[in-house]
């Protein structure tokens, strides 16, 4: 199953400690509104994400995003996508860190969602 993100809002999560199956690992899909995409991730709770997008195949599109920080760090990656195609984000806690929230979210226009 997957969160369906809509464009510029934000959702917060707890993250959980994932089974050894890998269950418990956010997944969320949302649909290309633009050729150029923006994934936001922000964190609260816990200290490190690292942040996967992929194609409805699931082939990772580009590399990882990775970043450590205190509550209210907030990163991007900008990616440049198929208008109106499916695409998944996957969340991971930072080097094994699984304890904690964050919010995530995606936009077109590159400014920070509130």
């Amino acid at each position: 199953l997957t969160t369906r993100l809509v464009s510029n809002s934000l959702i917060n999560v707890k993250m959980l400690r994932p089974s050894s199956s890998g269950t418990g690992v956010p997944l969320f899909s949302f649909a290309a509104t633009d050729a150029t995409q923006y994934i936001y991730a922000k964190l609260s709770t816990i200290s490190g994400l690292d942040v996967y997008l992929y194609d409805s195949d699931f082939n990772q599109i580009g590399s990882r995003l990775s970043f450590t920080g205190s509550s209210g760090t907030v990163r991007n990656a900008m990616y440049s996508l198929r208008v109106g195609a499916t695409y998944f984000v996957k969340v991971e806690g930072y080097r094994s860190d699984y304890t904690g929230s964050y919010w995530v979210t995606f936009n077109e226009t590159g400014n920070e969602p509130q």
